[in-house]
């Protein structure tokens, strides 16, 4: 779990049926080391993780993810020059246990991953 050590929920509204999240990266958490030296880059699997846990807290539940289709990575984080991103998910109820979710991860006109 990335939520509290790797980022934090600082504010979330709902607009249009979509919730958006204000995400305060920690720069500072040990994943930078590695990811990379000098030149610190949020993984993307860590930005899948993130979409995952904001998903179950609004969720209420543990998720799991049974189909990633359409994840595009446009652009790199770079958790010293934009340590606070939104992110913004649109959910569809499928079946009874079953939903999807839309997600974007962005700042301003910059989109990372949708």
């Amino acid at each position: 779990m990335l939520l509290d050590e790797f980022y934090k929920i600082t504010d979330n509204r709902i607009e249009n049926e979509k919730h958006i999240y204000s995400i305060q990266l920690n720069s500072k958490h040990a994943i930078y080391h590695g990811h990379f030296p000098n030149i610190p880059v949020v993984p993307g699997v860590c930005m899948i993780e993130l979409v995952k846990e904001v998903a179950e807290k609004e969720k209420m539940g543990k998720t799991m993810l049974q189909k990633a289709s359409n994840i595009k990575f446009l652009s790199i984080i770079d958790p010293n020059a934009h340590s606070c991103i939104f992110l913004e998910l649109q959910f569809q109820q499928s079946t009874t246990n079953e939903f999807s979710v839309s997600a974007k991860l962005y700042k301003a006109e910059i989109i990372f991953l949708k």
